[in-house]
């Protein structure tokens, strides 16, 4: 027998963003955990990521569980309806008002506000003394969009998005789990011999 010249490599991945989005949310929110200029922008872009990381991971776990083309009906569900009925499906119990559920609900809605972020006019009023009429320690006044955006709200969402990721992982099915609660590969390499 002749020894193998080439060898056939096969790789696989069962790749879901959230993943990816958990990722960046994290680094972003220790960031901005630091209190270092820019923190702002940091605990934004981890809010962000932490509310797209919640569609994404209702859609990995929707393909699982709907297989063939059924999830794709869902598709145009508001995320909210996707996770409910994933709970439904996992018999798990679906309580708004109880977290991480609340917490979520809120992500998805700041989402929103992000994705269609409108100009909002602002207006403050305040009352200063005579000495401080003509100074310049203004604070540029912040819109209610900007005053969601705190390192603690950062935190406390991502733990939600994470926290929901490990009830799902605790219900789906064993068979399903590969690529849901952990992201990697494998490959295996076969030997190709010449005839």
């Amino acid at each position: 027998m002749t020894k193998p010249q080439l060898y056939k490599r096969e790789i696989t991945r069962n790749y879901s963003a959230h993943h990816t989005f958990l990722e960046i949310a994290s680094i972003q929110m220790e960031l901005a955990q630091q209190k270092k200029t820019g923190w702002f922008n940091e605990a934004l872009i981890s809010m962000t990521f932490s509310a797209l990381a919640v569609e994404a991971l209702a859609n990995a776990v929707g393909h699982r569980l709907w297989q063939g083309h059924a999830w794709e009906d869902f598709e145009d569900c508001k995320p909210i309806i996707k996770l409910e009925r994933i709970a439904k499906k996992l018999a798990i119990p679906y309580q708004i008002r109880n977290e991480p559920w609340k917490t979520i609900q809120w992500l998805i809605k700041f989402r929103n506000k992000i994705a269609h972020a409108k100009p909002e006019p602002i207006k403050q009023f305040s009352k200063v003394g005579h000495a401080k009429k003509g100074t310049h320690d203004i604070n540029c006044p912040e819109s209610v969009l900007e005053n969601l955006v705190s390192k603690n709200t950062a935190k406390h969402v991502l733990k939600s998005v994470k926290d929901l990721k490990d009830i799902f992982c605790k219900h789906i099915p064993e068979e399903e789990l590969d690529g849901i609660c952990t992201d990697g590969w494998s490959a295996t390499t076969e030997p190709i011999f010449d005839m």
